[in-house]
C-alpha cells in the first residue's frame, strides 16, 4: 500500500492536533507527559521522512539551473529537521521533570518556499 503526500501531510497534522490537546491536559500528569513526548517523536519520525523527500528535489532544482531554489530548499529543510529536534527534545524535558520546566515552547519556523 502507498501512501500519498496528502495522506501523510494529513497524519502529521493529526499528530500535531493531538499533542496541542495533549499539553493543554498536562498541567499536573506525567503519563500525558511522556505520552506527549512519544507523539513528538511520532510527527519527528514523519517529518524527517517527507525532508528526506523533499532533499532528493534539491539536486532536481539545480539541474534545472535553479540554484537559489536549491540553496532555499535545503536551508529550508534542515531548519525543519533543528526544529523538530528541539520539540522532541523539549517534550523530553517537560515529561522527565514537569515541574521545573516552562510549558511553552517557542520555535523557529523556516519561511516557506
Amino acid at each position: 500500500m502507498s501512501v500519498t503526500m496528502d495522506q501523510m501531510l494529513e497524519s502529521v497534522t493529526d499528530a500535531i492536533s493531538a499533542m496541542v490537546i495533549f499539553a493543554a491536559e498536562a498541567a499536573n500528569n506525567s503519563t500525558v507527559l511522556r505520552n506527549l513526548a512519544a507523539g513528538a517523536q511520532g510527527v519527528a519520525s514523519a517529518v524527517n521522512y517527507l525532508v528526506g523527500q523533499a532533499n532528493s528535489t534539491v539536486g532536481l532544482w539545480q539541474k534545472l539551473g535553479s540554484e537559489e531554489m536549491a540553496k532555499r530548499m535545503k536551508e529550508n529543510n534542515d531548519n525543519l529537521v533543528q526544529t523538530v529536534n528541539n520539540l522532541v527534545g523539549a517534550c523530553k524535558a517537560v515529561a522527565e521533570n514537569p515541574k521545573s520546566a516552562p510549558f511553552h515552547l517557542s520555535f523557529a519556523v523556516a519561511d516557506p518556499v
